[in-house]
């Protein structure tokens, strides 16, 4: 069970809005590093982070008008299965067009992929 997103995701906000200010975009990066930085915590890779699986929520503070949410962990999975080794031969894991080229080569480069869903 999830919790109700009363806003919709991220992917619908960018598709209203066409673009979002660069303040904007910053908060809600931190937001969603914070919540990245969470979940790996706990010893889980989401493996489907997208816009559309960004949840958004009236915004207590940060300046911004909703706080986002991490959602859909339907493909998630615990770090010890995806560094054994196996995880890398599953051909797909989440959406192709938000995968990294090394990732969509079925190449193993964790570090490659974050700098690369970054921008860098």
């Amino acid at each position: 069970m999830m919790e109700f997103a009363p806003y919709g995701s991220l992917g619908n906000l960018i598709k209203r809005r066409k673009s979002l200010l660069e303040s904007e975009v910053k908060v809600y990066t931190r937001m969603l590093l914070k919540g990245l930085s969470v979940i790996h915590e706990f010893g889980v890779i989401h493996c489907d982070l997208k816009p559309d699986n960004v949840l958004l929520f009236p915004s207590q503070e940060h300046g911004v008008e909703y706080e986002l949410k991490i959602g859909d962990f339907g493909m998630s999975k615990r770090k010890e299965e995806v560094f054994d080794g196996d995880f890398w031969k599953i051909k797909f894991r989440g959406s192709p067009y938000y995968m990294s080229p090394i990732e969509g080569a079925n190449r193993s480069s964790l570090g490659y992929m974050v700098s690369w869903m970054h921008g860098y």
